[in-house]
Order: C-alpha cells, then sequence, then structure tokens
C-alpha cells in the first residue's frame, strides 16, 4: 500500500530517535522534529477509510489536492524514559506515533496524548504530553504570529498608527488577531485622504468612539467597510486633545512629586483627567515650587495617592482600615495639608511597603530557585493565585526535584489552577495542588 510505503520511508527516518528514546540516552538531541510530507491515497481503500484519512491529515495540518494528502507533524526530541515502566516507551514518544499513524490514516492503539480536558494532575503523566502539544501549537503559531509583527509594523511606519485589542482579544490565537489587523489595514487602505498620524487604534468587543485617554476604539464584529466610512467621520481633533491632556497630566505628576519629595503621584482613572485634579496638580506644583521640598525625605521611596472628595470622606469616617503602602490626600488640599498627610503617615505607610517588598521579593526567590533546581526556563504565575498556594506549589515542586526535573527541563511553565497547554504553545499551566 502507498501509504505504508509512506509510513516507512518517515518511520526509518525516525527510528534513531525512538531507540535513543527507548534507551533513555539523550545525546545532543534537544529540538523538536518538523516532517511535511505527501500521502497517496490507497486504490483498495473504501470511502469512508479515505475520507478518515483526509479529516487526519487535515487535523495534522495538512491538506488535500489531487490526491495527495500533505501531512505537516512536529514530533518532540528524544524524552527520557520512565523508569517506572522501564519496559514501554516514554509517553510523549507513544504520542507521537500514535500521531504519526492517526495522520496516515492507520488505526493506532498507542494514541496517548492528553486532551486539556483530560489532563490528570499527575505531572509524570501530563507533562510529556503537554509538552509534545505545546511544540504542535507552537509551529501551528509561527506564520500567524509573523503576519501579526509585519502588519503592526507596515501600520506604524506606513500610517503612523499604533494598534491594539482589549484584554479579551489578546486573548485569543495569533491567527485571529493577525486576521483583525489585516482587516484593519484594509480598512485604513480605503481612507488614503484622512491623516491618521498619531492616531491610537484600538479593537475591542464593546463599542466605537474615543475613551479618556484619547484612544479611537473599533467593534472587532464590524465589517471592513464599516471601519472605513467611521474613520472618515471620526473626530479625530478631540481625540489629539484627549491625548495632549493626558501627556501634559503626566508631566504635572512628575513635576509635583519631584518637588514635595516622594516616590510617585497617581489617582483613580475617574479622576486623572478632571479639571479639580489637574487644579490640584497645578497647585501642589507651584506652592512647592516656591516652599522647597520637605525636610524629611523619609517618603522618597513612598508614592502619594490623590483621592476625590467623596472616597476622602469615606476614608475619614474610618470605612477604610486596612493599612496601606502609600499616603492619602484629598484632591481639595493644599501644600501644607499635604506636607501634614506625609510627616504625620509617611512613616507607617513606608513601613507597610517595605513588608509588600519584601513578600514580593520572597516569592522572587522561590520562583527563581525553582527555575534553577529544576532547569526551568521560565515559571510564572496565575494572577489569580494566592500567595499561599504559590508558595505551597514551589515547595512541592522543590520537594520533588529530582523527579520533576527530568519532565520540565527546559520548559516554561505558570502555577495556575488546573493543567492546561496554553493556546499556542508558549507555555504548560500546572495545577498549584498537582500530583506527581
Amino acid at each position: 500500500m502507498r501509504q505504508a510505503f509512506c509510513l516507512y520511508n518517515v518511520a526509518d527516518s525516525l527510528s534513531a530517535s525512538f531507540a535513543t528514546a527507548k534507551q533513555g540516552d539523550l545525546g545532543t538531541a534537544a529540538l523538536p522534529y518538523n516532517f511535511v510530507f505527501y500521502l497517496h491515497q490507497s486504490q483498495d481503500q473504501t470511502s469512508q477509510q479515505k475520507a478518515a484519512a483526509a479529516d487526519a491529515a487535515t487535523q495534522q495540518g495538512g491538506a488535500v489536492s489531487n490526491g495527495l494528502h500533505k501531512v505537516s507533524l512536529t514530533l518532540p526530541p528524544p524524552a527520557r524514559k520512565d523508569y517506572a515502566q522501564p519496559d514501554q516507551l516514554p509517553a510523549a514518544t507513544q504520542a507521537s506515533i500514535g500521531k504519526l499513524l492517526s495522520a496516515c490514516g492507520l488505526q493506532s492503539d498507542v494514541e496517548g496524548a492528553l486532551s486539556d480536558e483530560q489532563a490528570s494532575k499527575r505531572l509524570r503523566l501530563f507533562v510529556p504530553a503537554a509538552a509534545e502539544m505545546g511544540r504542535q501549537r507552537a509551529a501551528a503559531q509561527l506564520g500567524p504570529k509573523s503576519q501579526l509583527s509585519m502588519v503592526r509594523t507596515a501600520l506604524r511606519l506606513g500610517r503612523q498608527v499604533t494598534v491594539g485589542l482589549s484584554s479579551s482579544l489578546q486573548h485569543k490565537s495569533a491567527a485571529v488577531q493577525a486576521d483583525i489587523l489585516t482587516r484593519l489595514a484594509g480598512a485604513l487602505d480605503r481612507t488614503p485622504d484622512v491623516d491618521m498620524a498619531g492616531v491610537h487604534l484600538m479593537v475591542g468587543e464593546e463599542g466605537y468612539g474615543p475613551d479618556k485617554l484619547g484612544r479611537l476604539w473599533l467593534h472587532a464584529d464590524a465589517s471592513q467597510a464599516l471601519w472605513s466610512q467611521y474613520l472618515k467621520q471620526a473626530d479625530l481633533a478631540e481625540c489629539a486633545r484627549r491625548r495632549r491632556l493626558v501627556s501634559r497630566v503626566k508631566d504635572l505628576e512628575a513635576t509635583v512629586a519631584q518637588r514635595v519629595g516622594v516616590s510617585m503621584l497617581y489617582t483613580s482613572q475617574q479622576l486623572q483627567l478632571q479639571p479639580e485634579y489637574i487644579h490640584f496638580l497645578e497647585r501642589i506644583a507651584d506652592g512647592a515650587a516656591t516652599a522647597g521640598p520637605r525636610s524629611d525625605r523619609t517618603m522618597r521611596q513612598g508614592p502619594l495617592q490623590v483621592l476625590s472628595e467623596r472616597s476622602a470622606e469615606a476614608q475619614a469616617a474610618g470605612q477604610s482600615h486596612a493599612e496601606q503602602p502609600y499616603v492619602a490626600v484629598c484632591v481639595t488640599a493644599d501644600l501644607k495639608q499635604v506636607y501634614s498627610a506625609l510627616q504625620s503617615k509617611g512613616p507607617a505607610a513606608l513601613a507597610v511597603l517595605q513588608k509588600h517588598n519584601a513578600d514580593k521579593q520572597r516569592l522572587e526567590d522561590f520562583r527563581h530557585t525553582v527555575e534553577k533546581r529544576l532547569r526551568i526556563r521560565r515559571l510564572a504565575r496565575d494572577e489569580t493565585l494566592q500567595d499561599v498556594q504559590f508558595i505551597s506549589c514551589c515547595k512541592r515542586m522543590l520537594y520533588n526535584s529530582t523527579s520533576l526535573s527530568q519532565i520540565m527541563e527546559g520548559l516554561s511553565f505558570r502555577i495556575s489552577h488546573t493543567n492546561l497547554v496554553s493556546p499556542e504553545g508558549t507555555h504548560i499551566d500546572i495545577a498549584w495542588d498537582f500530583e506527581v
């Protein structure tokens, strides 16, 4: 059979790799294997078998043309032997063989790749298969990622436009993001007479129009024609005015922080561009320029937060009891009140800040220790994870470092709540309460 002949050729080229994997000796092999080959339809196959083979080839990145099935397959490098099962190939190798046979339209009883939903909490079973799955996904994203980068560069250089995507769209695949920006480039091509230089375009899923920061939003589901029509009518002058205002506020904040003697000054997004906040910045900047900074420099490392009148009243009424690593003042305060607050509340705020920094450094030390001991490329953390959960996971990873380093070496992980492979194959999520 032609299919069997093609499989023989590929299997022959992989025989040395499989032998190496079975022996557990990795040697110098450290890179995945990328294979592209074509399969002929067997003349004695039924129509159902042909359809199944075509579907399998397509799932592996293949295409059907003139009776030939293109199979694009990425297989992992030889995996370390599982000494708990010395007579069996490593799980990742079994999964690779199964995918190879499936791509050739042949039945296989070694298909062992774990799906995201079926992923076990046992890392010795999950990680090898997840690593292979991540390589497959990363290889599939190379083209879209390159296209995404080229479109961004073309828009920046060709039209002097900065483009961005909402947080929800940033979690989409590179192919989806590239398609959105390609359509956006087409919409801009339809508006050659509109001066878009300096405009910051954002694509999201909520609506149209400029936001407080001067960014111009477009809806992701709209057509290219609708985008171009909207851009022709958009108030770009208002967007530019808001961007200039944002820049002026940031400059004033930096000036006040330097003159008053704090590390930084900030406020809420709701208050940042309001007239009363801008007047506060101008008032304090002028007063501090005349009076000079405080003689007490203890808050040089601490921030100053400016509250709205309502928030300040709530804090004064005792509705906020938690100690904070900053000093807060009301937007109506004058320079004397600001200096008084820094003098009375600064030491306590600085002590809290130093404790927070020490706790943060402790978490960083855990992360670096795990990376070094297990020889992990990068260890990240899910933002929703509690500190105690992160520390607990790091301690168990260090305790089991001897066995885990065999399957985790050279990979990127993120400690999260469940075992998953990232959509783009950039990292592997592991549950903080994993089982070895």
